[in-house]
């Protein structure tokens, strides 16, 4: 039998749990200050919805590891902390988020492509840039997501 390299571990799965939804927290966090206070590239969106969708891909498959729930309410030993409704809720969350930015983007009706810039006849491509206003839904998303990371 050959040694199990590729096979994640309980204690390695809870470690990249643990890191992705930190530094998930911190992008979500500086994307919705820097919109709070004015406007905001389209593309810094794009890149946090592709962000999320891989944080929820790798949750979903750690909290398959056989295993896990128990293990990492044992790790965090406290009999008030339901580490299982915690992370649910924490994905979830995320998952909104995701999916707000998603069905907020603006896409061409045609073809669903999103625009995030403008091409002038010189071929000079302008970023696009929401208003604060604009994702002011973002921002409440955002918070809730943030809230579920201690």
């Amino acid at each position: 039998m050959a040694f199990p390299a590729s096979q994640q571990t309980l204690d390695s799965g809870l470690a990249e749990a643990s890191q992705i939804a930190n530094n998930m927290k911190a992008s979500v966090q500086r994307l919705r200050d820097q919109s709070a206070v004015g406007a905001t590239s389209r593309s810094s969106y794009l890149s946090l919805l592709a962000q999320l969708g891989a944080a929820v891909n790798r949750w979903a498959a750690i909290a398959a590891i056989s295993g896990m729930g128990a293990y990492a309410q044992n790790q965090y030993g406290s009999g008030t902390l339901n580490i299982g409704a915690e992370f649910t809720a924490m994905r979830n969350a995320a998952i909104s988020l995701r999916d707000w930015i998603f069905t907020n983007f603006p896409k061409d009706a045609g073809s669903g492509a999103v625009l995030v810039t403008t091409v002038d006849t010189n071929g000079v491509q302008t970023a696009l840039e929401f208003t604060s206003q604009q994702v002011s839904g973002f921002r409440t998303q955002a918070d809730a997501f943030v809230a579920t990371i201690s």
